[in-house]
């Protein structure tokens, strides 16, 4: 009886964890593109961004959080977000890595990720 209830108990707060890791939570660990419109995302077609604190850096046409620049800028797996001269956000990518291609994400040679799945 013991045995059953613990084991109800671990298949409930399994199927609460799963169930809560497919929502989105930017994409800082999981690889997922940042929607249009937050920060770390694109701008919207009106080059605006979702929130009055959000600013659309028309060059790169990426929003980003003026109070938190780095806020959901994840630059991949091969680079972190740093906050530049400009308060703007900026990706530091490891040896064999550039944004030159993505502003906002470390790309390797011809455009490789470098995740490993």
């Amino acid at each position: 009886m013991l045995l059953t209830s613990i084991r109800s108990w671990f298949v409930g707060a399994a199927a609460v964890l799963l169930m809560s890791a497919g929502c989105y939570q930017g994409a800082q660990q999981e690889g997922k593109e940042t929607p249009p419109g937050y920060p770390g995302g694109f701008c919207l077609e009106t080059m605006t961004c979702n929130q009055a604190a959000w600013v659309c850096e028309a060059e790169g046409f990426y929003c980003y959080n003026i109070e938190d620049p780095c806020e959901g800028v994840h630059c991949g797996w091969n680079g972190v977000c740093l906050v530049d001269d400009g308060d703007k956000p900026s990706c530091a990518c490891d040896a064999g890595f550039s944004n030159e291609m993505y502003s906002l994400y470390c790309a390797g040679p011809e455009g490789a990720s470098g995740a490993s799945f």
